[in-house]
C-alpha cells in the first residue's frame, strides 16, 4: 500500500533566476508581488531590521554550525520516488537523526524526486531529493529553522566511483563557502533509506544536504519569500 501524496506548487525562487537586471527596489517589488489568489491582499517589502533579523536566525541556523558528518535514516517509499521521480508530487515518511544533545530524535518529514539530468531515469538510477519539513515541528533540534533542502546522493547507487562523486561535489560547494558568503552552505551526510513498500533493499550512503535559497538569500540580507503580508 503506498502512502498518501500531496501535490507541491512550484517554488516562485525557482524562477527567480529568470529575471534581468534590476534596480532592487523594482527586483523587490517583483519578487514580494502577490499572485492571482492574493490580488486583494496587501503586501510591503521588509525593513532593514527585519531584513537584520532574517539574517541573524539564518546564520545561527544549527545544521550547518558545524561540518561534522551527521548520520540519518530516511524511511519512506524509496521504491516510489526512483520508481516515478514526480517532482511535484511529496511522500510521507520520517527522518531520524542524532540530535544537538546525543539523543536519538524521529521526525516526519516528506519526500520528493527534484532535478533535471539526475532526475530523469537514462541518467542515474537514483534521483536526488528534496526533504520538506512540517512547520514548528523542528524548533530546539538540530534543523530548527529548516523547511526545505536539497539531499544530494549519489546519482548511481551501486557504483562507488559515482561516491566519489558526490563527495567531489561537496567539496566544490565549500571551496565555494571559503570564497564568499553569497554561497549555499552544505552538510554532509551518511543517509540509510529504509523503503517502507519493501521492494528496496536498505543501504546507506554518503550525501550532503544544501540550504535552501530563502537561507542563502537572507544570510545577504536579499529578497526572498521573506516579504511580508500583514
Amino acid at each position: 500500500m503506498r502512502p498518501p501524496v500531496v501535490p507541491v506548487p512550484r517554488s516562485v525562487a525557482s524562477h527567480a533566476k529568470a529575471l534581468p537586471l534590476l534596480p532592487t527596489a523594482t527586483l523587490l517589488a517583483i519578487l514580494c508581488a502577490p499572485g492571482a489568489a492574493e490580488a486583494q491582499e496587501e503586501f510591503r517589502i521588509p525593513t532593514a531590521e527585519e531584513y537584520a533579523e532574517a539574517q541573524q536566525r539564518a546564520e545561527a541556523a544549527p545544521l550547518f554550525a558545524s561540518h561534522d558528518l551527521l548520520r540519518m535514516t530516511l524511511r519512506t517509499d524509496v521504491d516510489w520516488l526512483r520508481d516515478e521521480r514526480n517532482d511535484s508530487v511529496e511522500v510521507e515518511g520520517t527522518l531520524t537523526f542524532v540530535d544537538l544533545d546525543g539523543s536519538e530524535v524521529v521526525k516526519p518529514v516528506d519526500t520528493r524526486a527534484r532535478g533535471n539530468f539526475r532526475r530523469a531515469k537514462k541518467n542515474c538510477n537514483f534521483p536526488p531529493l528534496r526533504l520538506d519539513f512540517p512547520t514548528g515541528q523542528m524548533e530546539g533540534t538540530l534543523f530548527e529553522g529548516q523547511d526545505k533542502l536539497k539531499l544530494v546522493t549519489p546519482c548511481n547507487d551501486g557504483r562507488d566511483d559515482y561516491q566519489r562523486y558526490v563527495l567531489s561535489e561537496y567539496l566544490a560547494y565549500r571551496i565555494l563557502n571559503l570564497l564568499t558568503p553569497a554561497s549555499f552552505r552544505v552538510r554532509l551526510v551518511e543517509i540509510t533509506y529504509e523503503d517502507t513498500s519493501g521492494d528496496y533493499d536498505p543501504r546507506t550512503k554518503i550525501g550532503f544536504l544544501i540550504a535552501d535559497e530563502d537561507e542563502m538569500a537572507a544570510r545577504q540580507r536579499g529578497p526572498s519569500t521573506l516579504c511580508i503580508r500583514p
